[in-house]
């Protein structure tokens, strides 16, 4: 990722991508810049991360966004320190960024610039700490699985100062997995007749479109080291590059202190142009480079770095700060009015019953400190309501049940003769106008095979009103539904 004004954006309004508030442009490069932005989470949960965002006219490409999100997933698969980790993906409409780990510090691109600038060299201790780090990165990357176990071959392809940062704690890390070579990559980065990647850093066997494998990164990292070493780029342009590879010429490593010179072999054997003569590995090197010259430690490459870079840092750090302290912005579309939202407490609202509905209809809205309130004391009321409701409605079942067992049994008694009527009724008749009892069986056992008639009484007579039950009949005030 190359260099980029970092107060570029600055006065810009703050995006919304997902869960991410994206600020800052801090760097810029070929297809993607990268800046600052902060993650919104639940419970005041916040974090400054680094948004890696490719330029609107790659993010429309389907090739382009395939490549983008084909990094996320082989990065996720690279768990060591000396690799920037992949967090998330957030996308929002066409915009597409990839969210990375932020880190304090700055690129050994603009390091290197400044020592140039400076006519500092850069200690050989130093270069050597960054460049088994940045090694130790390469070999996790080139180790890496998928969830099955089966190894991706992962392979850089572009390893560079511009993609190595190099932080104030001392910790130099690898990142942009861009162009990276992998077994299972949705996206083939690489096709007939192309080139990606920075040709200068590149070795023989990828500028003419050979198969390349881990030991073309191994290349790539000795000519980092060699600029280090000797405090310029070993070519100056592409043209030049192109010509020495095609020339088969032999790499010259620079001269120097003692220390330089005890890493002469290393670098020799990094850049030997057959691949079988390198390093089989990126942490074979980097023992060798430890037995060569004792690294520095991690306390000394972060002074250099803020030596450097003080500057930078320290606007940086006034960002970050400026970021932090801001109130909190939205990170997703509003909801709709009928999904559940959160209360100040952190509590999950759930949508109101209908019988709430129809009492908060006659309430007045309550503020919104009192919401939560007033929901409670609804929620009560309808509780309150339905189980006076059930209450009332099993009184009323129990209340006339009483009444049919009562009314069957004085039917049934007056239906007995007693040894007085009966011999009364055999020396007169019933007067004309009163109606012989009748006689009901219980309606729980009805005689078998027996036809119902309803009985018809004299004219002029009065029948007995059997009881209606008040369930059937009867409005119940508390039963909206029962009023017609």
């Amino acid at each position: 990722m190359g260099d980029a004004a970092s107060t570029a954006a600055g006065s810009a309004e703050p995006r919304v991508i997902g869960r991410y508030v994206v600020y800052r442009e801090i760097a810029s490069g070929g297809m993607a810049s990268v800046w600052l932005a902060r993650q919104r989470g639940d419970g005041g949960f916040s974090r400054v991360v680094a948004a890696k965002q490719l330029f609107p006219q790659f993010a429309k490409d389907p090739e382009f966004v395939t490549m983008f999100r084909d990094e996320a997933r082989l990065v996720a698969r690279i768990r060591h320190p000396n690799v920037i980790p992949t967090l998330d993906v957030a996308a929002e409409g066409d915009e597409l960024v990839l969210v990375m780990e932020y880190v304090v510090g700055e690129s050994l691109s603009r390091l290197l610039g400044a020592a140039r600038r400076r006519g500092e060299p850069v200690d050989p201790a130093i270069a050597v700490t960054v460049m088994t780090h940045v090694l130790e990165g390469l070999h996790a990357a080139h180790q890496a699985t998928n969830e099955h176990g089966v190894p991706l071959d992962i392979v850089h392809r572009d390893v560079s100062p511009q993609n190595v940062i190099v932080g104030a704690d001392g910790i130099a890390r690898v990142f942009d997995f861009g162009v990276a070579k992998a077994a299972g990559r949705l996206q083939q980065t690489t096709e007939a007749g192309q080139i990606k990647g920075k040709v200068i850093y590149m070795p023989p066997e990828q500028i003419f479109g050979e198969s390349v494998d881990r030991r073309s990164d191994i290349w790539a990292a000795s000519v980092v080291l060699w600029e280090m070493l000797a405090g310029r780029p070993l070519f100056a342009d592409v043209a030049q590059a192109i010509r020495f590879h095609a020339e088969t010429n032999e790499v010259e490593v620079p001269s120097g202190s003692a220390e330089v010179a005890a890493l002469a072999p290393v670098l020799r054997r990094g850049l030997a142009r057959q691949p079988d003569e390198r390093f089989a590995t990126a942490r074979e090197m980097s023992v060798a480079l430890e037995k060569a010259v004792r690294p520095a430690s991690a306390r000394r490459v972060g002074q250099w770095v803020q030596t450097l870079a003080r500057e930078t840092l320290r606007k940086r750090a006034a960002y970050v700060e400026e970021i932090e302290a801001k109130p909190s912005l939205p990170t997703q579309r509003a909801t709709p009015s009928d999904t559940p939202a959160p209360l100040a407490s952190g509590v999950v609202e759930a949508p109101p019953t209908a019988p709430t509905l129809a009492l908060m209809s006659a309430v007045p809205a309550p503020s919104s400190t009192g919401r939560w309130r007033m929901l409670v004391a609804l929620g009560l009321l309808v509780t309150a309501v339905i189980a006076g409701m059930v209450y009332v409605s099993g009184q009323a079942a129990r209340d006339t049940a009483d009444r049919g067992v009562a009314s069957d049994a004085n039917v049934a008694m007056t239906s007995l003769p007693s040894p007085t009527s009966s011999a009364l009724s055999n020396a007169s008749a019933s007067p004309p106008d009163v109606a012989p009892p009748v006689s009901a069986p219980p309606a729980s056992s009805p005689r078998p095979n027996a036809k119902r008639t309803r009985p018809t009484a004299p004219a002029g007579s009065e029948q007995r009103p059997l009881a209606a039950s008040p369930s059937a009949s009867a409005e119940d005030p508390l039963d909206p539904g029962s009023r017609k």
